[in-house]
């Protein structure tokens, strides 16, 4: 079943959600100090450099329309992350919605794996050609999981 999205609109939603993951992980890392204040000014650029990425696909050559969403599961990844979900969410939301620094971590893990899973389904509608920048951009998303959930392990032990 086609969603009725065009290539550069699933591209555009990547890119919103790499831009308000960044100001999400700024704002955290203003109202955090230390160890934590750091990573999350390193996950805020990675976002960024991620946008940057989804961006330059952009005028790669990709023949509009040539590709759309054609598995029902893909839907609701994409209506999840962009509009009324988690993206909404985060818009309206920063760090000081929080009551501990343990919630903005939780928070942000559930962030990142939502991503992951947009992007692999993001991965199953882009040519071989833009494929390898979405894969990059995937592992560096569960890298991001990964230190979230050390940190979250971290916060626990003390």
């Amino acid at each position: 079943m086609k969603s009725g999205y065009s290539w550069s609109e699933l591209v555009d939603m990547a890119i919103q959600v790499e831009k308000v993951g960044e100001k999400f992980y700024r704002n955290s890392a203003a109202s955090s100090d230390g160890r934590s204040a750091e990573v999350f000014r390193e996950l805020a650029d990675a976002e960024r450099s991620h946008a940057e990425i989804f961006f330059n696909l952009l005028p790669d050559g990709f023949v509009e329309g040539s590709k759309g969403i054609d598995s029902e599961e893909s839907q609701p990844y994409i209506e999840a992350i962009v509009g009324r979900g988690l993206l909404g969410y985060l818009k309206r939301c920063d760090s000081a919605c929080f009551g501990s620094p343990m919630e903005v971590l939780k928070f942000a893990l559930g962030f990142e794996e939502e991503s992951v899973r947009f992007y692999q389904n993001l991965r199953e509608q882009v040519s071989d050609a833009t494929g390898p920048a979405v894969e990059r951009v995937i592992a560096e998303e569960r890298g991001h999981i990964e230190r979230i959930k050390a940190m979250i392990a971290e916060a626990g032990s003390t």
